[in-house]
């Protein structure tokens, strides 16, 4: 039998993505991660939207939410990220950090200590427009899709911004990587558009 546990703020389909980060699969908020079964008494954290905030709190899929763990603005307020319903996030495997990023003009990932509320920005140089990130299984280093015209791209980036290409996707998007729990796999999506035409001959008059 279904039974509540808590209720959330947002809508998690791609009707709130702008057009321009459109992707045809659901994401949005609320969204929720949990750490790895190995995190020891880590609470599972749930993202909610509240006008131009992204909402960060604790819950037990049990006992329902518990604290409120950090807020962010989005907007001019603040220097990289600009619209609160185009942007990601993931949870590192040990359910200390969050790495929070959106489509833009340059690569950048916010990584937030949810224990210290520090933030450190990573700048990813000669790489925009981030769709999707996940943490790496051992919490070293992200898995980040990215959108060109070209083709998508799936990168490695190490904390300190250093970016490694792993694939390249021609005439194709990809997004969500997911990488297995002995990191030996990534699973992630592809998102292909064929567009035919057809010409049609119109029968000449007989003499």
């Amino acid at each position: 039998m279904p039974e509540a546990v808590l209720e959330v703020k947002g809508y998690p389909g791609s009707a709130r993505i702008p057009r321009e980060h459109w992707l045809p699969t659901s994401r949005g908020y609320p969204d929720f991660r949990c750490p790895s079964p190995g995190a020891s008494a880590r609470p599972c954290i749930l993202g909610e939207v509240k006008g131009d905030q992204l909402l960060f709190s604790a819950f037990n899929p049990l006992e329902g939410r518990k604290d409120e763990l950090e807020s962010l603005e989005f907007g001019p307020a603040r220097q990289h990220y600009s619209s609160v319903s185009a942007s990601f996030w993931d949870l590192s495997p040990d359910g200390r950090r969050i790495a929070l990023s959106e489509c833009e003009s340059h690569g950048h990932i916010l990584i937030l200590d949810l224990a210290s509320k520090e933030e450190k920005a990573v700048s990813v140089s000669d790489w925009s427009c981030f769709t999707s990130l996940a943490w790496s299984s051992d919490g070293k280093s992200l898995f980040v899709a990215n959108w060109a015209s070209r083709g998508g791209s799936i990168l490695r980036i190490a904390l300190s911004g250093e970016a490694q290409l792993l694939l390249h996707a021609v005439g194709m998007e990809v997004e969500r990587p997911v990488p297995s729990p002995d990191g030996g796999f990534l699973a992630y999506g592809e998102v292909t558009t064929i567009s035919n035409a057809w010409m049609i001959e119109t029968p000449k008059n007989p003499e």
